[in-house]
Formats: C-alpha cells, structure tokens, sequence
C-alpha cells in the first residue's frame, strides 16, 4: 500500500493580499515560515521516504524546513507548479473582472478548458499534476511519499483520482500547509485525510 501525503505551501504574502500567484516565484510571509515549521514538528515519525515539491519558491522553502526538520532531502519538479495565470498574475480577482472581462467571464463559464491570456487551463494543470503522481506511485511502491505543492495542484490530483469533474476545485477549500492524504492500492487510490490543519496553533491559523 502507498501513501501520499499531499502540502500546500505555507502563506505568502501575495496570499495574505489576495492577489493571483500561478508561476510568479513569491516566497513566504513569515507567517508561511511559522506554518511550515509547525506543519514539520506535526510529521514527525510519520515514517516519510522522501520529499518532492513544486520547483516554486514558495513551495521549496515549506518542503526545506520539512526538510531540514525530517532530515530528509527535497527533489523539485515543475510538474507539480500552481496553474500559470500569464497576465493575471499579481492581480487580484476584481482587477482580472475589471482589466479582462471577455476572457475573465469565458474563464468561470469553462473554468476546466478556458486560458488566461499567457497562461494555461485548469485541465493542463491536471494533466501533468496526475502523470508525476502515477510516476510516483509507480517509483515508490509501498511508501509514504509527501509532495509539497499548491492549492491548484493539490485540488487537481484529488480531483481526478476520485473521478471528480475538475470544476468542482471550488468546492474544495485547501488552506496554507493543510494536508491531505491519499492512500494506493496499486493506482486506484481513496482520499482518506483532507485539509487537515491540526499542526497549526490558532495563531496561525487566523
């Protein structure tokens, strides 16, 4: 049996201000680097065989204070990015309505297919999100592997490992260092934990 413990990176401060990340490479807030090293202490002896995480800043510095804390390595990879929103990016939501409206109102009537202007759909975030996740599996049959990522990203494996419809992400609430789990039995997997944020104090969670 394989585990896959899935992280969202810890807060950032384009997250406290409610502006659109995607590939933009922001770091922590210093909130995000309390998150990251509670979440650390809170996976202590939880047996991990290694780390992987999105090549992102904002998701190396969550998995390096794991890291560092689990004296375990980290491998990155751009497979695991959140979805690139191209001239979206640094906006926030009612600057995109204001700025973009035609592609702003395509992008939430086809929120699966639809592209920012210079950026991707959500289907090409699944696409590649779940074809690292089956590598994994295949490549550490019988471990826990934990895989420190985005909001986008995360939502996406679940998603499509329930054989949910990708549009329904936004029903889906997925906080700073929450994790998730899923659990293989060869390549059909079962969520069994989500946005679990037990390792943070009510500080951090506000």
């Amino acid at each position: 049996m394989t585990r896959i413990l899935l992280v969202r990176h810890g807060e950032t401060e384009w997250n406290h201000r409610k502006l659109i990340q995607g590939h933009t490479d922001t770091q922590l807030s210093q909130k995000g680097r309390i998150q990251a090293r509670q979440l650390a202490r809170g996976l202590a002896g939880q047996d991990i065989s290694c780390i992987y995480c999105s090549d992102l800043l904002r998701a190396q510095e969550t998995a390096d204070i794991i890291g560092s804390f689990l004296g375990l390595a980290i491998q990155t990879t751009p497979l695991l990015r959140e979805m690139k929103f191209g001239k979206w990016e640094g906006l926030s939501l009612s600057q995109v309505e204001e700025y973009y409206p035609v592609e702003y109102r395509a992008y939430f009537e086809d929120p699966v297919h639809a592209r920012p202007p210079g950026g991707e759909s959500f289907g090409d975030v699944a696409r590649r999100c779940h074809g690292f996740l089956r590598w994994v599996i295949q490549h550490h049959s019988g471990d826990k592997v934990l895989l420190v990522a985005h909001g986008g990203a995360v939502k996406a494996i679940v998603c499509v490992v329930l054989g949910l419809d990708l549009s329904y992400r936004y029903r889906l609430v997925l906080d700073n260092t929450a994790v998730s789990e899923l659990e293989f039995q060869g390549e059909e997997g079962r969520l069994i934990r989500w946005n679990d944020t037990s390792h943070l104090s009510s500080a951090c969670s506000q």
